[in-house]
């Protein structure tokens, strides 16, 4: 795949992040396979629930705008929205560490940020910013 980027729009429903989900697995390249192919589709639905539930609670949703394209060895994916921005900390902090936690121990499970750091975890580059009401996550994975 080159050439320009494909594109989804996706209504901020649960309903239609499911759909989405399958629609980006079929898309995904063929040399993205296995653990990885599985980390990076289920990374890529986190996100979109991350905004429906999240990005647009107490405003008015508009769709979601989904943007990905084969460049080289590079798997990339751009992802657009008008919810309110991610906390930068929350971000930040996101990462391997956070599953650093006793299962047996409810008590001490994480509330939140389960989701950022499985995507900082299935993608090679993840770059987040939030200008002027829209919020762009530009993520990329290195093809084997």
């Amino acid at each position: 795949m080159s050439g320009e980027p494909q594109r989804l729009s996706v209504q901020p429903t649960l309903h239609d992040v499911a759909r989405a989900s399958e629609a980006l697995a079929a898309v995904l390249p063929a040399r993205l396979a296995g653990a990885a192919r599985d980390a990076v589709q289920v990374a890529l639905v986190e996100v979109l629930t991350n905004i429906v539930q999240h990005g647009y609670r107490g405003l008015a949703p508009l769709p979601i705008e989904v943007a990905w394209q084969e460049r080289g060895d590079t798997f990339a994916v751009d992802v657009r929205d008008a919810g309110h921005a991610i906390p930068a900390a929350r971000l930040a902090a996101a990462g391997e560490d956070t599953f650093a936690f006793d299962p047996d121990d409810i008590a001490a499970l994480p509330e939140n940020g389960l989701g950022l750091a499985i995507l900082k975890m299935a993608f090679d580059v993840v770059d987040y910013r939030s200008d002027a009401g829209t919020n762009c996550m530009h993520l990329e994975k290195r093809l084997a």
